[in-house]
């Protein structure tokens, strides 16, 4: 069966698009867990209003140090990702993936 894609608003892929349904949006980070709202009109001054959030993340700009992965949510009832069921599979599978090859490591540092 095939998988069901999920329902992303039309107002949620371009910045002008955002702006103009006066949306709000947060950006996450996984690691180190900090939020921030996210100004949309300062970032479409920088990026341009036909940019979009939806499928991207970048590393954590939110806490010094942080090698963490920055998400982008919107606001739709409750926060809900920024980016289609397929991205996000593919997110988690790569979080979980490094997380298991971390914990290797930390063990074969302990074993030596």
């Amino acid at each position: 069966m095939a998988k069901k894609s999920a329902f992303i608003p039309t107002w949620v892929r371009t910045l002008d698009a955002m702006i103009e349904a006066d949306a709000l949006i947060r950006v996450h980070c996984e690691q180190c867990n900090a939020w921030q709202d996210i100004d949309l009109v300062a970032l479409r001054e920088k990026v341009g209003g036909a940019y979009s959030l939806l499928n991207r993340r970048c590393r954590c700009r939110l806490t010094e140090g942080c090698g963490g992965w920055n998400r982008f949510l919107y606001r739709g009832g409750v926060m809900r990702d920024l980016a289609e069921p397929d991205v996000r599979d593919r997110w988690l599978q790569e979080s979980i993936r490094k997380g298991l090859e971390g914990r290797s490591n930390e063990a074969n540092q302990c074993s030596q």
